[in-house]
């Protein structure tokens, strides 16, 4: 086991666990690179839905959603047999006012089981001043919300969700990590972001884990079998994707990225 009982016994208490050490500073700035030469290719500032599904079509991704480091953590929580079902690029850029609205993954995913996790990986440093992620601990515990779609064009998410629910700002968490580190977080927690204020960009690398016997409601979308065997065949695997040059990959990723978004959009049952 990776993780040890005290980390197992928080993350099911408070439905997160920050932060885990996962690679090198060093590896991070690589990856960080890489994600940058992306956005780059993209037009410099693209969207966040822009920047989903990567790993199928970007090698390095790839490498990244399959590191062994990585997956040992994730197999303490979901079991030995992991589907990598998603992947996103969270980045923002130095004094942006995008932020994420308050909101449970659950909501809009598709999924018919919680036997998920998220695992955020920081390509650069994220804390307070560039915008972290930041959650509500035990809200995992509760039902799936009522959600408003409030079409925000500054809220990263796609719709613009905003979860229906009273706090104090005394409860919320910021998860603040060094390159390389990553947090780990439940599918069903409230969670979001502020705008970044700061003068550093922030890139976060966001890989979404689930056991082959979770089901996507609606159509089948693709996923990558990471680690064991999928006795299950609830989605259609995916194999890795080839090196290639950037342009063809970009060209490969807008078709994956596409088709993805739009089966989970018709998957999407609002309240």
């Amino acid at each position: 086991m990776k993780l040890d009982t005290r980390q197992l016994r928080s993350y099911n208490r408070k439905g997160y666990l920050c932060p885990i050490e996962v690679m090198t500073e060093k590896e991070a700035a690589h990856y960080l690179e890489l994600s940058n030469q992306l956005e780059d290719s993209l037009g410099g500032c693209p969207e966040a839905i822009d920047l989903t599904q990567v790993h199928l079509s970007f090698r390095w991704a790839y490498d990244l959603a399959t590191d062994p480091r990585i997956l040992d953590v994730v197999e303490d929580l979901i079991g030995h047999d992991i589907l990598i079902w998603a992947t996103s690029i969270f980045s923002k850029h130095e004094q942006s006012s995008s932020f994420v609205g308050w909101h449970q993954d659950e909501k809009y995913w598709g999924l018919d089981s919680s036997t998920v996790v998220s695992v955020w990986v920081a390509l650069s440093k994220s804390d307070v001043y560039n915008g972290a992620m930041k959650v509500i601990p035990k809200t995992h515990l509760l039902d799936v919300l009522p959600h408003l779609e409030t079409q925000s064009t500054r809220n990263m998410l796609s719709r613009g969700q905003e979860v229906k629910f009273e706090f104090n700002d005394s409860e919320v968490r910021h998860l603040v990590l060094n390159p390389g580190q990553a947090s780990l977080h439940n599918i069903r927690i409230i969670h979001g972001s502020e705008p970044n204020n700061s003068n550093v960009k922030r890139v976060g690398f966001a890989i979404r884990y689930i056991a082959p016997s979770v089901k996507q409601l609606g159509e089948k979308t693709k996923a990558v079998l990471a680690r064991g065997i999928d006795n299950y065949r609830h989605f259609e695997l995916a194999p890795p994707p080839e090196i290639m040059q950037l342009e063809n990959a970009v060209n490969q990723h807008r078709i994956a990225s596409q088709d993805f978004l739009l089966k989970i959009a018709r998957s999407y049952r609002p309240q």
